[in-house]
């Protein structure tokens, strides 16, 4: 009796055992150790198609679970500023910018626009044909208009930006940012404008978006300031708290553990019913949390009693008074 034989009867009860591919031809002999045993498949080629049928399955089931789940709106208003979309489309109705304009002027993939303008809802497949039609083979003749990106199309954009990548930029060099994206048409804001236009806009959302450069050149001065003189406690620029209705209010600057800091530049920044409110809504809140409350303007930040002031409470804080 052979040894393929012998290993047929007496291990695989007399049946050879045939390759798992479906190929249908039977599995050869081997040395496996300290005993003999059959190959796992007929050759390289069984291996890779039953590989290949596995990894077509996983991808298969992959793709239909992803299909059922994602949400292209969904996705897209929670990455990106609605509005931006809808003005890029304006853009585009106006038959003098080409669908590659309109994708550098605000950042965004040519192919994103055209499936979030469908699947949004602002436009029709109809319509999108002919729009894309008409400025592939006339928007060549056409005269570009300069100087058309109002101040509302700047700060879209820009809180587009901020939107896909929180904490990346700061509002100056997001003024930087802008102005070497749109070459022909550069906005005149500084980075302070720009912060406070996007707070105008979309509100106290803009601070979990923003690097710390948002805040005014003096605040972060002060910020630096106090992290040089009181160094046995933490001083951080910007404090959330979240309230139970999902909300939250924000501080300007932190110090240790009982001290928030709101800097308001001679009521430069603070002088409409709305950001008095916000402001009115912040101080209760501190003060109703155990919190000590200081409003500072620019001359306070720059006296050295105002720091003083600060380690006194601290210091009171320590020894528990």
């Amino acid at each position: 009796m052979s040894l393929l034989d012998y290993v047929v009867k007496h291990e695989y009860g007399g049946k050879r055992p045939v390759c798992p591919c479906g190929c249908g031809h039977e599995l050869n002999l081997r040395s496996g150790g300290k005993r003999w045993e059959f190959t796992k498949y007929y050759s390289d080629t069984c291996y890779g198609r039953l590989v290949r049928a596995c990894n077509e399955e996983v991808l298969k089931n992959y793709n239909e679970t992803h299909k059922k789940d994602f949400d292209v709106v969904k996705y897209y208003e929670s990455h990106y500023d609605r509005k931006s979309f809808e003005k890029a489309y304006e853009m585009l109705k106006t038959k003098s910018f080409s669908l590659t304009d309109i994708s550098k002027s605000y950042n965004i993939d040519k192919r994103t626009l055209k499936k979030v303008w469908l699947a949004m809802g602002i436009t029709t497949p109809t319509e999108l044909s002919d729009l894309l039609e008409y400025t592939k083979y006339n928007l060549s003749t056409l005269n570009y208009p300069t100087n058309t990106i109002n101040d509302d199309d700047v700060i879209s954009w820009i809180y587009s930006i901020i939107k896909s990548h929180p904490g990346k930029y700061t509002a100056h060099s997001l003024n930087k940012l802008y102005n070497d994206s749109h070459k022909n048409t550069p906005t005149q804001k500084t980075g302070e404008t720009i912060a406070k236009a996007l707070h105008r806009v979309y509100g106290d959302e803009i601070d979990l978006y923003l690097a710390n450069g948002y805040h005014s050149s003096e605040e972060y001065m002060f910020f630096k300031i106090l992290s040089f003189y009181i160094t046995d406690y933490s001083c951080k620029l910007g404090k959330k708290f979240i309230l139970k209705d999902g909300s939250y209010v924000f501080f300007d600057i932190a110090v240790g553990s009982r001290i928030l800091i709101e800097y308001d530049s001679a009521g430069q920044y603070h002088q409409t019913d709305e950001e008095k409110d916000k402001d009115n809504t912040k101080e209760s809140f501190a003060k109703e949390n155990g919190y000590a409350f200081l409003r500072l303007t620019k001359e306070d930040i720059k006296n050295i009693n105002t720091v003083i002031l600060i380690k006194n409470i601290l210091q009171n804080e320590t020894n528990g008074s």
